[in-house]
């Protein structure tokens, strides 16, 4: 596993938001459904019907994927992913207002959206600041953390709002404390991304396609800090 390559810049930016964004998606989406089930008294298939949004948002990210990922704006992408499903969770803040239809309609077009625009790019971000050749251990490793992050934050959340007098109130309380870590990842990974010193640029898939080149130009973490100390 190329571990040097992956700590530089662009591959740890890339892989914080992908662990960000697919770790608040999957707890909002728990939520929602624990909210509409149990709360809300709505059945399974309303409550998927509701849900369908997503389906739309994911399609509208793939396209935008496919414009983008040549261009030298790939890595914003993730960005805008992870802020839009940030916006789905302000959302469903809304939840118990009397408009629920409308709100997890609204909220699931978003987190679809932002679900698509945030992991596949943030995960492509690692993959082309490392050689093709080494392009299996590599997504193998990132697969690993991004399900590691995925699939541990819901469960605690949800535990959260389950335990809570109200169960409401509980799912309303771990809705938002999603949406702020969400946001506090969003501001760290670009931290990351300006203390890296890299300008946005295109990535050489040509180069890259032959196996043994970074399409990215990816410095180390901190470059411009190491520099001015250096």
């Amino acid at each position: 596993m190329p571990l040097r390559l992956l700590t530089n810049t662009l591959p740890v930016t890339g892989i914080s938001l992908a662990i960000v964004v697919g770790a608040s998606f999957i707890t909002l989406i728990e939520l929602t459904v624990t909210y509409l089930l149990q709360v809300a008294g709505r059945s399974q298939i309303m409550s998927g019907v509701l849900l369908a949004a997503q389906l739309v948002g994911i399609v509208v990210s793939a396209l935008l994927f496919m414009r983008v990922l040549t261009s030298r704006w790939l890595p914003v992408l993730p960005f805008a992913g992870l802020f839009t499903v940030a916006a789905g969770g302000a959302i469903l803040l809304g939840l118990g207002t009397g408009h629920d239809h409308l709100v997890v309609t609204t909220a699931g077009l978003l987190l679809g959206f932002g679900a698509g625009a945030g992991v596949t790019p943030g995960l492509f971000m690692s993959a082309l600041s490392v050689p093709a050749a080494r392009l299996g251990p590599t997504f193998g490793l990132v697969e690993l953390l991004r399900s590691e992050g995925a699939f541990l934050v819901g469960p605690v959340l949800l535990y959260l709002a389950m335990t809570h007098a109200d169960l409401g109130d509980g799912i309303h309380s771990s809705i938002l404390i999603t949406v702020v870590v969400a946001l506090i990842g969003g501001v760290v990974s670009g931290v990351l991304l300006l203390l890296g010193g890299v300008p946005p640029h295109r990535p050489d898939l040509e180069r890259w396609m032959g196996g043994q080149t970074p399409a990215y130009r990816s410095p180390p973490v901190a470059a411009i800090l190491r520099d001015t100390s250096g």
